[in-house]
């Protein structure tokens, strides 16, 4: 038996369905999913946030205390918080992550400043500013291009108690090499470590390859290896203790 009842169900189904098929998805507009990224970015940085806005302010007025210039200061900026932001650290004070990263601002720039300027300003002491700034540079090196040999050459020198005429001859090395294509798939910090062993005996401050190869963590067959390569193809015009 015909059940009318039954057949308009069905039809209202029916229709439901078409409606639903030819109504069009509604598109989010661009100010919306720019809300969106917004909003995802300020919860993945929420437990952060205080210790985020602490550390910034409290970075600029140390860098302002260091007279950095303001395009420094803003890249220090940027490097700390893409540490706390991403958690390159755990249990490590935020005086350190600071300090560290204006170290590193400063040697991306060549912003001439010592360890110890920014160790009385920001308070912490040599070592933990050297381990943190190693785990700093290798951190953002998964994120970022292999960073300057420049980098290490600071440090090293201080590690050697080598001058800072050393240190910035081992720089102009360094650029020199850069500029010639010798750094290119090579360790930075061999780079740095050849550097100063050439820079400490063109300048009468003789380190042996094995002294600089331990404080650099790097065997001294590479710096000799590399030390080669610097004599043969860039014009030095000294002659050199290779030992």
């Amino acid at each position: 038996m015909y059940n009318k009842n039954k057949r308009s169900i069905l039809e209202k189904k029916d229709h439901s369905k078409k409606l639903n098929h030819e109504r069009p998805m509604k598109k989010k507009s661009k100010n919306e999913e720019k809300i969106k990224d917004l909003v995802t970015e300020s919860n993945s940085c929420g437990n952060t946030e205080d210790n985020l806005t602490y550390a910034l302010n409290k970075l600029n007025n140390d860098a302002s205390k260091l007279n950095l210039p303001k395009s420094v200061i803003e890249l220090a900026a940027k490097i700390c918080r893409c540490a706390l932001e991403k958690k390159f650290f755990k249990n490590t004070e935020t005086e350190l992550i600071i300090a560290a990263s204006i170290y590193d601002a400063c040697s991306r720039t060549y912003v001439p400043i010592t360890e110890m300027e920014i160790m009385e300003v920001c308070h912490v002491r040599y070592r933990d500013l050297y381990n943190t700034y190693i785990h700093l540079t290798r951190e953002l090196k998964k994120h970022e291009s292999p960073p300057s040999p420049v980098k290490y050459v600071s440090f090293f020198t201080s590690e050697l108690n080598l001058s800072t005429a050393v240190q910035s001859k081992a720089i102009e090395i360094i650029k020199q090499a850069e500029e010639n294509g010798l750094t290119h798939h090579r360790s930075p910090t061999s780079i740095a470590a050849t550097a100063l062993f050439i820079a400490s005996n063109i300048l009468g401050e003789q380190k042996s390859q094995r002294e600089i190869g331990d404080i650099a963590g790097v065997n001294e067959v590479i710096i000799q290896n590399r030390y080669m390569e610097f004599t043969e193809q860039l014009d030095l015009k000294y002659d050199l203790n290779p030992y």
